[in-house]
């Protein structure tokens, strides 16, 4: 890892005031923002600040101010000189100029503080003339405001007080969290080391591959897992958690997007934290769901995600949504989505990245509902018809992507108007050619024995590269789809199934025809609906993994859901009565209908999680009677292996335990 060293300069001061500072090279300017403030004094978030660089002046973006993304310039952009302005009132002039890149100490933590002089001046203390002034009123006792400035600073203030160590502390207590930062989040005692190991691994990662605002947002995300009670902190290993916390952060902020600026992809987070990705991505899903942290989470979001088009359409989305809607001015913000679509995204060579962009786009509004309004309508009708009349090379890049991506009609719309505007001669993005032409490969379906749920993984070659589809159908919920993503690793994908397999006896990996994985798959798309426990990161996959769908070979036939008549019902119930004469019939037969109507016609299926179903299912029969026995039942005839019958049976006697008034 690269480190660069800087040096801060506080301009026009009466005393000199200057830090010096060692940080990641990849760090960006929203990165840089809050190491300055803590290594010069300043609050964290006390004043409106921007960058000014040769490059532009950037910050939070401001359109109107002329103010681009501060997280979408990284300090090498930046170099080797360049200014910062604190407080638009006070002006507080900062010179930032980069001595020295050199490699990272491998015992150091970054960013740190080396060195420095000067005190930082007070807040508010009026810039650098007004600071001049209460100097020179403190020093003078006959000074007639010698009075009002010592009770305003508190007693004083000594322009060459300055500490590097203590600074340095103070610096390191903001971004790598400490026993300081333990107390103030109020971690319980009894969770103090879990946290803090936790904290210590995510804040290398973020500091050193992402930024310290991403290493705060884990640190926030780590404290509210923590003060739970009970904490889901308890157990678990401290990296996966770690990860988990990573992934669930950069899933809100977009950082799978291949046009992020700090872009990781859940492969290269789950190898560089040395963990598995699918663990990574399961405990990310548990983080998500602890915490009810969404896609567009105001709480968590980075400072660069203002700009980000998605953010944009999460914004439009929410006013759309609210009863009394303020008024919203339509086409601005659809026409800044299309405007805000990054330059980098049209040159690169891997049209997965455009795939996997615009499919999350599109994720932002699904499964919302408008008042008065077809959501796709206003926002995939809208976005085609505001890039068609902008004529740029962002909106043909939209408009090819949508003509893959997009459900019918929209589809054929985006195709017609991308063909209009290459023909007046908007030049098209480099994946145009490639986009959604994915070759398809061999099939796998990885499921328990219970039938309960099962994966399955397709593999695509593409001009650039291979990747896989993994979908996780959910069968005992109607066959729905859970789960949908596109991996970049697709050989690791199917090894870390394999490995799975052969030490899960309650597993099975095996071959299946692409046509009927593509029969499987849409049908348990279209069993999705909004309402469905589907994971966080589905909305932004779905149209992705439906475009890689529509590219497997069709004439798959699935086997018809069994139709279990009255008769058939009857008898399913005399025949478990009859080996179990002293059970009351009403319970049976609620079981077996239940199974019939909810279960995919498989009334004789048990598994932990259908035991769980029959518990919280609302029923005015005693289950706790029946269900011991059905279990024991039912998996002897679907024929179990022994140790999974035993499992179920210990399940049902706790349900029914638990049933019990």
């Amino acid at each position: 890892m690269r480190i660069h060293r800087i040096t801060i300069t506080l301009l026009d001061m009466p005393v000199p005031v200057w830090r010096t500072v060692e940080v990641p090279a990849e760090t960006t300017l929203a990165g840089l923002y809050p190491v300055v403030q803590q290594a010069m004094g300043w609050d964290l978030h006390g004043h409106l600040h921007v960058f000014e660089t040769s490059g532009g002046r950037f910050g939070d973006p401001d359109p109107e101010l002329e103010i681009g993304d501060a997280a979408r310039v990284t300090l090498d952009e930046a170099a080797p000189r360049f200014e910062y302005l604190y407080d638009f009132g006070d002006g507080w002039r900062h010179e930032i100029a980069m001595t020295e890149t050199l490699a990272a100490d491998p015992e150091a933590r970054y960013p740190r503080l080396l060195d420095g002089a000067g005190a930082c001046p007070p807040e508010d203390s009026g810039g650098p003339i007004g600071y001049a002034t209460m100097l020179e009123a403190l020093a003078d006792p006959s000074h007639e405001d010698h009075g009002l400035y010592l009770e305003w600073t508190g007693g004083g203030h000594d322009p060459a007080d300055f500490d590097p160590a203590a600074a340095d502390r103070r610096l390191r207590a903001e971004l790598l969290g400490a026993d300081e930062w333990l107390a103030a989040e109020r971690i319980p005692e009894a969770m103090r080391v879990k946290a803090s190991g936790i904290v210590a691994i995510s804040d290398e990662f973020c500091l050193g591959h992402l930024d310290t605002a991403f290493a705060e947002l884990c640190r926030t995300a780590t404290a509210k897992l923590a003060r739970k009670r009970p904490s889901p902190l308890a157990r678990g290993e401290l990296r996966i958690w770690a990860a988990g916390i990573v992934y669930a952060m950069g899933r809100v902020n977009f950082l799978g997007d291949g046009s992020h600026p700090l872009h990781k992809s859940a492969h290269e987070i789950s190898a560089l934290l040395e963990v598995s990705k699918s663990t990574m991505q399961q405990k990310a899903a548990r983080v998500l769901d602890v915490l009810d942290i969404g896609t567009f989470d105001p709480e968590f979001a980075h400072p660069g995600l203002q700009a980000h088009p998605l953010h944009q359409a999460g914004e439009l989305l929410r006013l759309f949504s609210e009863t009394d809607p303020e008024p919203v001015p339509l086409d601005e913000l659809l026409d800044s989505m299309v405007g805000g679509i990054p330059d980098e995204l049209l040159s690169e060579a891997d049209a997965l990245d455009a795939e996997l962009f615009f499919s999350e786009m599109m994720g932002a509004w699904w499964g919302q509902e408008l008042i008065d309004a077809d959501i796709d309508e206003v926002f995939c009708g809208g976005l085609i018809e505001r890039a068609a009349d902008r004529r740029t090379p962002q909106a043909l890049a939209l408009l090819r992507a949508f003509a893959v991506l997009a459900p019918p009609p929209f589809a054929a719309r985006a195709a017609q108007a991308a063909n209009d505007l290459s023909a007046a001669g908007v030049p098209d993005p480099s994946w145009a050619g490639t986009i959604g032409t994915a070759e398809p490969g061999e099939c796998w379906t990885y499921c328990d024995i219970y039938g309960d749920q099962r994966s399955i993984i397709c593999l695509f070659s593409r001009d650039s590269g291979r990747d896989a589809l993994c979908v996780l159908i959910d069968d005992s919920l109607g066959r729905i789809a859970k789960d949908a993503y596109l991996a970049d690793q697709p050989d690791l994908v199917l090894s870390e199934l394999k490995a799975q397999a052969s030490t899960e006896p309650a597993a099975v990996l095996e071959p299946i025809d692409p046509a009927v994985a593509r029969a499987l798959m849409e049908t348990a798309f279209a069993n999705t609906t909004a309402d469905a426990p589907v994971s966080e990161n589905f909305g932004g996959d779905r149209a992705a993994a439906l475009c890689r769908i529509r590219a497997l070979p069709l004439g798959g036939v699935l086997e018809p859901v069994p139709v279990h008549d009255e008769e058939a019902r009857r008898a399913l119930v005399a025949e478990f009565l009859n080996d179990h004469p002293d059970v009351p019939a009403e319970p049976v037969r609620w079981i077996v209908d239940h199974g019939c109507d909810h279960d995919l016609g498989r009334p004789l299926r048990v598994s932990p999680a259908k035991l769980d179903q029959l518990l919280l299912t609302p029923t005015r029969f005693p289950l706790e009677a029946v269900l011991p026995a059905w279990t024991r039942w039912a998996a002897a005839r679907q024929n179990l292996p022994e140790e999974a019958r035993k499992a179920l049976a210990e399940i049902a006697d706790e349900h029914a335990a638990a049933m019990e008034p």
